[in-house]
Parts: structure tokens; sequence; C-alpha cells
């Protein structure tokens, strides 16, 4: 989506933009954790990294490597998908629920990597999450035409290293006393306010 025109709004007072389309990755993680490590030079000073991944959008098998695909089909047999969505269902021809199952896992993948190259003397903060939900077995993905709640459920997790708790346990505590309730995605700017004093 880097036409788009909210692009050019959210990006405009950013040090560095870079997009998979003008590098030399087919995939995401590989460039992800590229430009994480070329900005480890600033670590010492107030950042904030933003990562915008198309993983998770229709059609599935285009936006991950083709090993994260070969196996799917022998995970999800037709009496596996049967009980999760019944007899009669009927697929359209870009929607494939284990290539959808495939993005997931790379995606975690991605976050998981980079993770581990978080370094422990600088206080970081680490916020994943998704801008809609997909309804993958309607087939609408996140037409909110056709609107239905799969759209809202997205995955929102935070995660704190042990040098920001060290220094920030307040805020830390104050954020997870909020975790039982419903939390939209209006929470990130709020969140972001604490975790910066603001």
């Amino acid at each position: 989506g880097y036409n788009n025109i909210h692009y050019s709004i959210f990006f405009k007072n950013f040090d560095h933009v870079s997009f998979l389309k003008d590098s030399s990755f087919k995939f995401e993680k590989d460039f992800f954790i590229q430009e994480f490590k070329k900005r480890k030079s600033f670590e010492n000073e107030n950042n904030l990294y933003v990562f915008h991944s198309a993983v998770g959008h229709a059609p599935y098998y285009k936006n991950v490597p083709e090993k994260y695909l070969k196996d799917n089909d022998k995970k999800f047999d037709q009496t596996l998908l049967t009980k999760i969505i019944g007899n009669e269902y009927k697929f359209k021809k870009n929607i494939h629920i284990p290539d959808y199952i495939s993005n997931i896992d790379y995606s975690f993948d991605t976050v998981s990597e980079l993770l581990s190259l978080i370094n422990n003397e600088t206080p970081t903060v680490f916020i994943y999450l998704s801008d809609h939900g997909e309804s993958v077995f309607t087939g609408y993905g996140h037409d909110s035409s056709r609107f239905v709640h799969e759209m809202l459920r997205i995955p929102f997790f935070v995660y704190f290293n042990k040098k920001f708790l060290e220094n920030n346990d307040n805020i830390f505590k104050k954020i997870n006393k909020e975790t039982d309730q419903i939390i939209t995605t209006d929470y990130l700017p709020k969140l972001l306010l604490k975790i910066y004093k603001l």
C-alpha cells in the first residue's frame, strides 16, 4: 500500500524511509531485519521504528516464501476444513485457508527474529499489531462494505525488554492493569504517550 496518500503524511518527518519494492529482497522478513540492523547505530537515541507488513493480505500465497506453503495441504486436509467451516462452503479462487495460516507462521517468524535483535542494554518497547482483521473463511478479506466481526479481531502485543523494565517499572504496571479490558486499536496512541512519558 505504499501508493496510499496516508504514507506521505505519516512518514513526512521520518529520518529514514525504505520500501521492499526498492530493495533486492522479494519477501519482508530479510528486508525488515536488514533495515533494523542498519539502524542499530542509533540505538542510544530516542527512536521510533515502524514496519508495515503486507503479509496476511490475499492472495496469501504471494507474500511468503514457498517453503512456508509446501506442506499446507497435508496440514489442512478436507476433513479438518469441514470441521472448521462445514460441508457446503465454496472457496473463492484466491482464498486458501492453509496459505493464510502460512502467512501467520511467517509473520511470527519475522517478529521472533526482530525480537532476538533487540539489545538488552538499550530500553526498548516492541509493539506488534495489525491494522485490520481478515475474514478468511468468508473470503471477504477486510472489505468493510461486507463487514463481519473477524475484521475487528487483531493480534496486539507489547514486549518490554529488561532494560526498559528496570527504568520504567511503573509504566509497565499501569499498562499491564489495562490488559484485562477489551482493547481497540485506538489504544496505540495512548500506549505511545505512556511509553514516552508524555
